[in-house]
């Protein structure tokens, strides 16, 4: 099977950087999945899991607040996000522990500049979906 080459990237870390066949992801737009030479693509993906395969492996990466981009010339998927972890590395008490500290914080908006609203809202929203799936 072809492959093509995927970086999944936040602020702090490379999560993922390797070639893969396939990758499905549900994109604000809704459910989508890349092979190898797919048309160039942008999306935006507010949550989702993400599904990978390499050979004979598939891996599970949560993203949040994230930019697709599938680039058909160079045959590579770069995602941009502000969280992504592999989701055997996520545990349900530190994900509720994060939207209680997102709560609090929210409790007291005039602490909060419109960035930081904003920010610690949409973190607020997809944290609840990622304790729903």
């Amino acid at each position: 099977m072809n492959s093509f080459k995927l970086q999944i990237q936040t602020p702090l870390k490379s999560v993922f950087n390797g070639e893969v066949n396939t990758f499905s992801v549900r994109t604000d737009g809704g459910q989508i999945q890349v092979l190898s030479k797919h048309a160039d693509l942008t999306s935006s993906v507010s949550f989702s899991p993400v599904v990978i395969t390499h050979g004979d492996m598939t891996d599970v990466i949560v993203i949040r607040n994230a930019v697709i981009s599938f680039d058909n010339k160079s045959n590579t998927m770069n995602v941009l996000a502000l969280y992504a972890e592999l989701e055997k590395h996520i545990d349900a008490s530190s994900t509720q522990n994060q939207l209680k500290t997102i709560r609090d914080m929210l409790k007291n908006p005039d602490k909060l500049n419109d960035y930081q609203l904003k920010y610690l809202e949409n973190q607020k929203i997809g944290l609840e979906k990622q304790l729903q799936e």
